[in-house]
């Protein structure tokens, strides 16, 4: 696979239905699958998970499709929140583990910091070992102050959020073949990495739901397997680069290093919500609405 013919991919949440039907998604082009699994604990120990995880998950499992799991990153308690997301998750042998680290809507006290995504990190990889991390996010939050340095931990593999068009009738695939070359589609988005996923709409209609996040992975099946920390070509453990992806030079200590040209200098400088250019509207990652209870009732705010 490569850029311009990628691996498509779905990731969900409450959002969509718990009886998603997955086959459909599949003969749409998608092959993997991510799903929500937990957000929090919150300072004030709430938790906003995804009731409809373990369906929805088993669902795209039964299809055949690659499925992962995602945690949805909060300023808390890291430790907490690891624990909550492995105790869900459960078993991370033959799962897609992601952290999705981005602005939190409205409550920007809850929005993780670059010492909390550390802390995180290393607790996971504490508890999981070798298995893969896929670190979701974009670039506006990445730099925003306090910036966020460079990728420099091999086992971490960048997720890019980043939608030429603010809402689109097209199919992912379609929507795609117009947008693969864009000049803000690949190359290095943030952390001095260029991402292997690349989350290119939030709006996009999937088995007849009419809002799913779709994504393209940019590498072979093979590589897409390698991810979920299970031996399946004679490859286990880390995700390795190579080829035009090996990291060069030594691995840093820390999984984020602030050095060079992309050392943030000053705040970053947001230039109005996502301004147009041309016939690309830049949006950031998806806004799950983290505080939306799950199922029929709604819930209007955090601490009601």
């Amino acid at each position: 696979m490569s850029k311009q013919s990628p691996i498509f991919g779905i990731d969900i949440s409450g959002w969509q239905p718990a009886d998603m039907d997955m086959a459909q998604a599949k003969s749409e082009g998608y092959e993997f699958c991510v799903v929500k699994a937990t957000e929090g604990p919150h300072p004030d120990g709430r938790t906003y998970d995804n009731v409809y995880y373990e369906k929805q998950l088993q669902n795209a499992r039964d299809t055949g499709m690659v499925v992962g799991a995602y945690h949805y990153l909060v300023e808390a308690d890291t430790k907490t929140q690891v624990d909550h997301f492995l105790e869900v998750v459960d078993n991370v042998e033959g799962l897609l583990l992601q952290i999705d680290y981005e602005e939190y809507n409205h409550y920007p006290d809850l929005s993780p910091r670059p010492s909390t995504l550390d802390t995180f990190v290393a607790e996971l990889k504490a508890r999981i070992g070798s298995h893969p991390i896929l670190l979701y996010s974009g670039r506006r939050y990445w730099y925003e102050e306090p910036p966020n340095g460079d990728v420099t931990d091999p086992q971490i593999v960048t997720w890019d959020a980043n939608y030429p068009y603010a809402g689109d009738p097209r199919t992912g695939p379609e929507l795609y073949a117009e947008v693969w070359d864009w000049d803000q589609a690949w190359g290095e988005r943030w952390g001095r990495r260029e991402p292997m996923f690349w989350q290119f709409s939030g709006s996009t209609p999937v088995a007849g739901v009419k809002q799913v996040d779709v994504n393209a992975f940019r590498g072979t099946r093979e590589q897409l397997l390698a991810l979920t920390g299970v031996e399946h070509t004679g490859q286990q453990g880390p995700y390795q680069q190579q080829g035009p992806y090996q990291q060069q030079g030594p691995r840093q200590q820390g999984p984020y290093h602030q050095q060079g040209p992309y050392q943030q200098q000053g705040p970053y400088q947001q230039q109005g919500p996502y301004q147009q250019q041309g016939p690309y509207q830049q949006q950031g990652p998806r806004q799950q609405g983290p505080y939306q209870q799950q199922g029929p009732y709604q819930q209007q705010g955090p601490y009601q």
